[in-house]
């Protein structure tokens, strides 16, 4: 049963069909007859960032981080720094709540090798087709009166078709634009928090840990964190949050990242103490050591 307090008016429609889609789909095979059960796993990521809620709750941080990456551009004198063109992205951040698809991050592989009767192969491309597909009941009846009276062409019409999914993914109540446009306090507050989420690597509870787990050491304040921006700008890109962006070689033109880029300058700027040695525990595994200096803050 879904409770009034469930939460899910604040997700798009999307996101409560693709779950009632996969509960249906593991309920299904788990009373199939023994012989013919189907395993419910394996699963891809695509699906899990829709319906995983921790998933769905480190992509609200990253809309959270992107909100106050734009409005401190935009209020800060800053306009012109950055060589974009396209605006897209800044007003879907800044006017209304994540609604873009994951779907552009499709992983390029090896063609499958054929099945036969005793072999079943499957793909990402397999484990990623939907079984149902929910639209809104308006949007289909419109296309069939329209192609019924002449009004558009069997290919014009397809194309609608296939556009009708994703209109769940846009969210049923939109923000007002021109108050989320302004700063507050709280906003750059949660932006702040998601930068500290999505940029500082894993860290273990204790000293102990992290000894033995080999992971870094926890720090005494959490003023202390270093954030990596090369783990900031792929954690954002891999949940999906760069629109028009579908591979990372395309991450260097986009108007965001060249905003974080401006951050890290600025951030930078007149504090030559924050240069870090790479043979310390402070070191970013995760970053090559020519690049560190520039990576972490």
């Amino acid at each position: 049963a879904i409770m009034n307090n469930s939460g899910w008016n604040k997700h798009h429609p999307a996101v409560f069909f693709e779950l009632a889609s996969q509960y249906f789909l593991a309920g299904h095979r788990r009373t199939l007859p023994k012989s013919t059960r189907l395993l419910t796993v394996p699963t891809t990521m695509q699906r899990e960032l829709k319906i995983n809620p921790y998933y769905r709750s480190l992509k609200k941080r990253g809309g959270h981080f992107l909100t106050s990456l734009i409005t401190w551009y935009h209020h800060g004198n800053r306009n012109g720094k950055i060589s974009s063109t396209d605006k897209t992205s800044e007003s879907v951040y800044l006017t209304m709540p994540l609604s873009q698809s994951t779907d552009i991050l499709q992983a390029k592989y090896s063609l499958k090798s054929p099945s036969s009767e005793t072999v079943w192969n499957s793909n990402h491309e397999d484990l990623n087709r939907s079984v149902f597909t929910t639209i809104y009941s308006q949007d289909l009846e419109n296309i069939i009166n329209d192609l019924k009276t002449g009004k558009i062409e069997s290919t014009s019409a397809a194309y609608k078709l296939s556009k009708l999914s994703e209109k769940l993914e846009e969210p049923t109540v939109q923000r007002r634009p021109v108050p989320n446009t302004f700063p507050s306090e709280k906003k750059m507050y949660l932006g702040l928090v998601a930068l500290a989420v999505l940029g500082s690597r894993p860290s273990a509870m204790t000293k102990r840990d992290s000894e033995e787990m080999n992971m870094a050491n926890p720090v005494t304040n959490t003023d202390f964190l270093l954030i990596s921006k090369s783990r900031l700008i792929s954690t954002l890109f891999r949940l999906g949050l760069f629109l028009n962006c579908s591979h990372p070689s395309e991450l260097r033109n986009n108007d965001l990242v060249q905003m974080i880029d401006l951050l890290w300058e600025e951030a930078r700027e007149g504090f030559e103490e924050l240069r870090l040695d790479t043979n310390t525990e402070n070191s970013d595994l995760e970053v090559q050591n020519n690049d560190v200096d520039n990576d972490l803050l």
